[in-house]
């Protein structure tokens, strides 16, 4: 076979299989999201101890949150051919290179953005009336222990069942290797472990948002020579509360979710349904 010919069979198999591997790869990030929302929502309710009228309570206000949002996307749906449409016809505008839209495109467009944007807040108007009466059904302990979760996979046990503390596995890993290493070892390996982390920082660093990297790295540095001048035994006394304080020091902080967020996002979320319904410690 020719070489040609086998070089472009070869891409048109390719190009064959990206369609269903991108598919699979969309299906697959799907069913692990769900799964750790799963997860995530099984540790919050091993620390509420709903009663058996709470968890039916619970499940029927999911149940109407559901149709809420089956209502809402059917709706929004009936617009996504005016919504195609008054898109379309910025986009012919603004690629001929005119900066003024067309009055009658401008306004379609602003008549049906309008439209989508109120079934939204609608609904979101009924599903925050919703979560106000799940939140009126806890006890002040469920309460208290819904405002101190954290979202987790694996829960801290030293925290009891719920919440879990920011993963400072992989710098007390780092620390750990710096303050064993020998002289000459960590002399040829501190400028790349700390480049590293500023790196991880950067990743976790939301968009537009500048990074000091030197003040990082320094910061990291410093951190390295305290733990290496350190007593061994000190060390490992110490070290879990050092990771910690570096991670608190160079990572950006997470937005906490509010107490009605954690409702909508756990007690009123689909999955909820058939954990609740399933027999469980919780």
């Amino acid at each position: 076979m020719d070489k040609k010919v086998k070089y472009l069979f070869a891409v048109i198999l390719i190009l064959a299989a990206i369609g269903p591997l991108r598919a699979y790869a969309e299906e697959e990030s799907t069913e692990i999201s769900s799964m750790k929302t799963d997860i995530q929502t099984i540790n919050l309710l091993n620390g509420l101890d709903l009663t058996k009228e709470q968890r039916d309570f619970i499940v029927s206000r999911a149940l109407e949150v559901k149709d809420l949002r089956k209502a809402e996307s059917d709706e929004v749906a009936a617009y996504k051919a005016d919504t195609l449409k008054a898109y379309g016809a910025i986009k012919t505008t603004v690629a001929s290179g005119r900066v003024t839209v067309e009055k009658d495109d401008a306004k379609k467009f602003t008549e049906v953005k309008d439209k989508v944007e109120s079934i939204t807040r609608g609904t979101q108007v009924k599903i925050d009336g919703i979560a106000d009466g799940v939140e009126a059904k806890l006890e002040k302990f469920q309460l208290l222990a819904l405002d101190g979760y954290k979202p987790c996979i694996i829960p801290i046990i030293s925290q009891g069942r719920i919440g879990q503390a920011e993963d400072n596995t992989p710098l007390l890993k780092t620390l750990e290797k710096i303050e064993a290493a020998p002289d000459a070892k960590y002399s040829r390996m501190k400028d790349k472990a700390a480049e590293k982390i500023v790196n991880e920082v950067k990743k976790k660093t939301p968009a537009g948002v500048q990074v000091d990297e030197a003040a990082v790295k320094t910061e990291i540095l410093g951190t390295f020579e305290a733990a290496r001048s350190m007593d061994k035994a000190d060390f490992l006394i110490k070290k879990e509360s050092i990771a910690q304080e570096l991670n608190c020091k160079i990572f950006p902080a997470a937005t906490p979710l509010s107490r009605k967020q954690k409702i909508k996002r756990f007690l009123l979320s689909e999955n909820i349904i058939d954990i609740l319904k399933k027999s469980g410690p919780y």
